[in-house]
């Protein structure tokens, strides 16, 4: 090799330059290759660890992004149990879910996930110094969404005691209120909230139903019998609910996985698991709340 053939090779552009040369310019990766074999760290940085995603321009990496994408607009099977175990946890101890809660972040003119995730970090600390103050247990939970042609909103399913319950709607109203920003609907700054005096699990798990909306609807639970989804099993119309960064679903610390891990672990809960033969009515439980309520006669709503 020659002098001249060794200047061409030192100016040559490795597969890191090249690949980021690529990137900057806009040029399609398909076909191409970055180095045979071993792929550097920032080479996989940019165009990903699967060969695959160096066809990213390709029809079918486009489809499996795309359904990727449509699977992250609904509620999981795991969500739907941390939801659907967290209720009936909070049965077990006698306490049915009484107070439908809708907060739209977008008409107190909060925008963007970001700041609507600390909006409601602000607004939570206060309800738990309200029910720190009442003596309160503290037990919910919540589902994010943000169909198609709407802003980021929150749902909401409480357990409060009914003598409390006048008290704490006009405190949520009040308390919402206050966090508006400059930017809010006049009009539109209260929350939705449906009180339950008396609670009752047909009711409960009506507004379950609409808080899981979400389902995905590839669900399919295990059976003997023809295969179905989840979605119709419950005869539910599943409808995608967004895309969300944070963590679209939960529950308060007093029913939340941990609180059911260590009741499992203790014998003193079960979680429910009908199968695919299962009706519908299978799933609206009372069992948890006579279970509690063969333990004690002493209601707390």
């Amino acid at each position: 090799m020659n002098d001249q053939d060794n200047e061409d090779s030192d100016c040559e552009l490795n597969g890191d330059e090249r690949a980021w040369a690529d990137l900057e310019g806009g040029t399609p990766a398909y076909g191409k290759g970055y180095g045979s074999g071993f792929r550097s760290q920032l080479q996989r940085a940019i165009w990903g660890d699967n060969e695959d995603d160096l066809l990213y321009d390709a029809p079918s990496a486009k489809r499996r992004r795309e359904t990727k994408r449509e699977k992250l607009r609904y509620i999981t099977k795991d969500q739907f149990y941390e939801l659907f175990d967290a209720v009936c946890f909070a049965n077990l101890s006698g306490r049915v879910m009484n107070v439908e809660f809708t907060l739209q972040l977008g008409n107190l003119g909060i925008l963007g996930e970001s700041a609507a995730f600390g909006a409601l970090g602000i607004w939570m600390k206060r309800y738990r110094d309200w029910c720190s103050q009442r003596d309160i247990e503290r037990v919910y939970i919540y589902v994010w969404e943000r169909p198609p042609g709407r802003s980021l909103h929150l749902h909401m399913q409480f357990h409060i005691p009914a003598e409390y319950l006048t008290d704490f709607k006009g405190w949520a109203r009040g308390s919402v209120q206050s966090l508006c920003k400059p930017a809010a609907y006049a009009s539109h700054t209260q929350p939705q909230i449906e009180l339950r005096r008396t609670a009752r699990v047909k009711s409960q798990w009506k507004w379950f139903e609409y808080l899981i909306k979400g389902l995905s609807p590839e669900i399919c639970l295990p059976g003997t019998g023809p295969r179905k989804t989840l979605v119709d099993q419950l005869g539910i119309r599943a409808e995608p609910q967004g895309e969300i960064a944070g963590k679209r679903v939960g529950s308060s610390r007093s029913i939340s996985w941990q609180a059911r891990n260590d009741a499992q672990i203790a014998g003193t809960f079960a979680p429910w698991r009908p199968d695919r033969d299962a009706p519908a009515e299978a799933f609206w439980t009372d069992v948890y709340l006579k279970m509690w309520q063969s333990r004690t006669e002493d209601p707390l709503f």
